[in-house]
C-alpha cells in the first residue's frame, strides 16, 4: 500500500466518528427546540412550580386560565387560586388562598377530584367557577373541613363546613351534620340558583371515605 492510499484512509477514519458526532449533536439540538416550543406552550400552567409551588389543577376560562397550585411546607401547606387574564402568565390576580400552618400532627389540604366546573346558571354569558377542597389537620379520626367556592366575575360565594366520616353516615345525628355548614351572605343577593346547584355539589363531597 503507497503512502497516498494509507493517508486517505486514515483521513476517513477521523471523519467518520466527527460526522455521526455533528449528526448526533444536531439531532439533540432538534429535539430541544422541539421541547422548547412545547415548554412555551406549557409556560403558563407551569408558572407556579418556579415559584415552589405544584399545579393541582390548570382549565381554560372564558379567555382566562385559572391555576389552582399548592405549596407545602415543614407543618403546613398553602393553596392558592389564581386567574391569568387573557392567558397572561405575568399578570395573575390571585383570588383565593387557604392554608394550614403550625401543625404538628397529619396535615393536607386538597383540591378534590372532579368538582372544578364552568357553568352560567342565570344565562348571562358569564360563566361561574365552581370547585370544592378539603382541608385537615388531624392526629386521629375525625372529619376534614370541607370549603365550596363560586366565583362570577369579581363575586366569590363560598360555603364552609365539615365532611362526615363514612362510618358516622347512617349514625341518628347524620341528618344534623349533615344540615351542619355555613353559607356566605353574597348568597343572598346571587340568583337562587346559585345557591341550588352550589348545596347540590356540597352533598355530592359530603360523605369522607
Amino acid at each position: 500500500m503507497n503512502l497516498k492510499k494509507l493517508t486517505q484512509m486514515l483521513m476517513l477514519m477521523i471523519m467518520i466518528p466527527v460526522i455521526h458526532s455533528c449528526a448526533k449533536k444536531n439531532k439533540i439540538i432538534a429535539i430541544s427546540n422541539h421541547k422548547k416550543a412545547i415548554d412555551n406552550q406549557n409556560s403558563l400552567c407551569d408558572d407556579r412550580i418556579s415559584k415552589g409551588s405544584f399545579n393541582v389543577l390548570c382549565k381554560k376560562w372564558q379567555s382566562n386560565t385559572i391555576v389552582l397550585s399548592k405549596s407545602t411546607y415543614s407543618q403546613g401547606e398553602k393553596l392558592f387560586v389564581e386567574i391569568f387574564p387573557g392567558n397572561n402568565q405575568y399578570n395573575n390576580i390571585l383570588i383565593h388562598t387557604d392554608s394550614i400552618t403550625n401543625c404538628p400532627v397529619d396535615f393536607f389540604i386538597e383540591y378534590l377530584d372532579n368538582s372544578f366546573e364552568l357553568t352560567d346558571l342565570d344565562n348571562n354569558g358569564i360563566e361561574e367557577i365552581t370547585f370544592v377542597y378539603q382541608k385537615a389537620c388531624r392526629g386521629g379520626i375525625e372529619p376534614a373541613d370541607l370549603r365550596l367556592i363560586k366565583i362570577e366575575g369579581d363575586d366569590i360565594y363560598t360555603i364552609y363546613g365539615k365532611r362526615i366520616l363514612a362510618m358516622d353516615a347512617k349514625q341518628h345525628d347524620f341528618q344534623k351534620k349533615r344540615d351542619n355548614y355555613t353559607v356566605s351572605k353574597k348568597f343572598a343577593k346571587a340568583p337562587q340558583v346559585f345557591l341550588n346547584h352550589s348545596k347540590k355539589k356540597w352533598e355530592e363531597f359530603l360523605i369522607e371515605h
